[in-house]
């Protein structure tokens, strides 16, 4: 699921948000001044509108809803922390291989031929992410797919040389 805010100047801030479980606009909820937003999802998703009033109900009821609230909260910290080290990275060779690594890790599937991510993550949703040009990403995924180091398969990534990948990222 990718999350993109509109600012006041204009421009579309891209954010990948991650996997099963992840609450969106809990901070929102939270502090109760809500912010526009839009979710996209990759694959089928299911999502749920549950009023502030209802999670500030629970929150104080339940303990165990407590810490669930709280960790997904530390979880899109973190995950704020791991872009903001992708985009410290200085060349989008090694953005892309970062994400692709990343995404292998945390989602991938392994099978005989390498590890499949079953994400379809466009050559412009990666820009977006990366805050580059889809022609930029487009070259680096081909050079990346010349080297053999990863594969498409039916619209997804695979990556099939995690130890090249992981060279470029720490160059």
């Amino acid at each position: 699921v990718t999350m993109s805010f509109i600012q006041s100047n204009g421009l579309e801030r891209v954010h990948f948000l991650g996997s099963t479980g992840y609450v969106f606009g809990f901070r929102s909820c939270l502090s109760g001044h809500p912010y526009g937003g839009m979710l996209t999802a990759l694959t089928d998703t299911t999502f749920y509108k549950i009023p502030s009033e209802t999670v500030m109900r629970e929150m104080q009821r339940s303990r165990d809803f407590f810490q669930y609230t709280m960790y997904a909260e530390y979880t899109r910290g973190l995950m704020y922390s791991r872009k903001l080290e992708l985009l410290a990275l200085p060349t989008n060779m090694q953005k892309v291989a970062a994400l692709l690594l990343s995404m292998a890790y945390k989602v991938g599937v392994d099978e005989e031929q390498g590890t499949l991510i079953p994400i379809r993550l466009t050559h412009d949703l990666i820009a977006r992410l990366m805050y580059t040009d889809r022609v930029s990403v487009s070259r680096v995924l081909s050079i990346l797919e010349k080297e053999r180091m990863i594969a498409r398969y039916r619209g997804l990534f695979r990556v099939l040389d995690f130890d090249s990948l992981i060279d470029i990222v720490e160059k």
